[in-house]
């Protein structure tokens, strides 16, 4: 593994990775919240707004005093919200490590806030102690990124309360690791589609581009993930066949057009013949490729993950080692990405199915469930696939912001389990 797994997920956080990904409501289809009569009907600005529009939360009626305030009235003043990651820097790391070896020495014990081991508990304070001073050393290694300030942009999902922008990023971040980003604009940038009373877009008639922007001369291209062999170069360096070659192979890992190029120009850097070496394996070797999915369920509630290269949401799972039995795979897979050890035998086979990749080729997805609920832990990950990870409430099914966001739209692990 590279330094540019390593760094992938606080750039991605930094930059990109923060938006939630499917579309959220502009002018180019939605409804102004100042005149919703195209997506709602009239009785939503009425006294009865929340009770038959709203959540059953108490902040409803927040929401609806919004809409009320701002009907028939473009120029009015509304408070947006919009919950954000909080970015762990290598520094912060360093730092937070550094702090727990200074309190070992004081009290020769174990911080109450230290780090998870991927399997089982720390043995002593003396393991956890030289983990801290290795990791450490290993965190000075790896490339810092420069945290951007965040803030609101057109085309980001907003709230118009504080209360539902807090259990978005509980949800979704996890409780404590996200901050809140406010901001006041007039009613005319505000936007819905009808879905919920507490779901907008921002739209404030800017231009709108969400892709990440190429600079043209290899002198002031900015490298998408820094770290990588091909830091410095542009895709015309390469030859343009082994480009659409490595980039067609890489989208099987990244729904990024741009992000998979960049992999494959690391790829072609480390090696010109890799993707034609690739295709001769695949070729003599003729066996399909397996991969391994695992729903974690805790009553109500679905494990599920945000992928670093994406932003979108994914179950604990990968491919099989070759000669590597599903089931076998299924538990190491969900040890490495979730630090969850489970016995292969406790896990419940759903089914198995063979589908077809975005790069036309067959794949077999077994499907698996264990049952109860686990503490996570990511930080040792070895391809830093996921941020964190959180219990989604799937009561009334998934939730629409994620069954829109999902890293494979076609789930073949959630339909069995009946949320696709």
């Amino acid at each position: 593994m590279n330094l540019k797994a390593l760094a992938k997920a606080i750039l991605k956080k930094a930059d990109e990775d923060y938006r939630i990904q499917h579309t959220a409501p502009t002018s180019d289809g939605g409804a102004p919240i100042h005149n919703l009569s195209g997506v709602f009907p009239d009785d939503v600005y009425g006294p009865k707004g929340a009770q038959y529009y709203g959540h059953s939360v108490p902040y409803d009626h927040k929401a609806i005093a919004v809409l009320s305030g701002s009907k028939g009235r473009p120029e009015a003043k509304v408070r947006i919200y919009r919950s954000v990651p909080k970015i762990k820097t290598n520094a912060d790391k360093i730092n937070e490590l550094t702090a727990h070896k200074a309190y070992i020495q004081k009290t020769g014990k174990i911080p109450k806030d230290a780090w998870k081991k991927s399997v089982g508990d720390w043995g002593n304070r003396s393991e956890y102690y030289d983990f801290a001073d290795t990791m450490i050393e290993s965190l000075k290694a790896r490339p810092e990124i420069e945290v951007k300030p965040m803030s609101i942009n057109r085309g980001d999902w907003i709230t118009t309360t504080r209360e539902y922008a807090k259990l978005h990023g509980d949800g979704v971040h996890g409780a404590g690791n996200h901050t809140i980003l406010t901001k006041l604009v007039p009613a005319k940038h505000v936007y819905s589609d009808g879905n919920s009373i507490h779901e907008y877009g921002y739209d404030p008639g800017e231009s709108l581009s969400l892709k990440p922007k190429m600079a043209k001369s290899s002198s002031d291209r900015k490298d998408l993930i820094p770290g990588g062999l091909a830091d410095g170069k542009k895709p015309s360096d390469f030859p343009k066949k082994s480009i659409q070659q490595g980039s067609k192979v890489e989208r099987e890992h990244t729904s990024s057009k741009a992000i998979a190029k960049e992999i494959a120009m690391d790829h072609l850097t480390e090696d010109p013949k890799y993707y034609d070496k690739l295709k001769t394996i695949e070729k003599s070797d003729g066996s399909k490729k397996e991969v391994a999915s695992i729903a974690v369920i805790s009553g109500d509630r679905l494990l599920m993950g945000k992928r670093n290269d994406n932003g979108r949401f994914t179950l604990p799972g990968g491919h099989l080692n070759p000669g590597e039995k599903p089931l076998a795979g299924a538990a190491r897979e969900l040890l490495e990405e979730t630090g969850i050890k489970v016995d292969p035998k406790d896990l419940d086979h759903l089914g198995s199915e063979e589908v077809t990749t975005f790069t036309g080729k067959q794949m077999v997805i077994h499907s698996y469930a264990c049952y109860g609920h686990f503490d996570t832990n990511t930080e040792l990950d070895p391809d830093n696939e996921c941020q964190n990870w959180v219990y989604v409430d799937i009561s009334n099914g998934l939730p629409h912001n994620i069954a829109r966001n999902l890293h494979s739209p076609k789930n073949t692990t959630l339909k069995i389990l009946g949320l696709q």
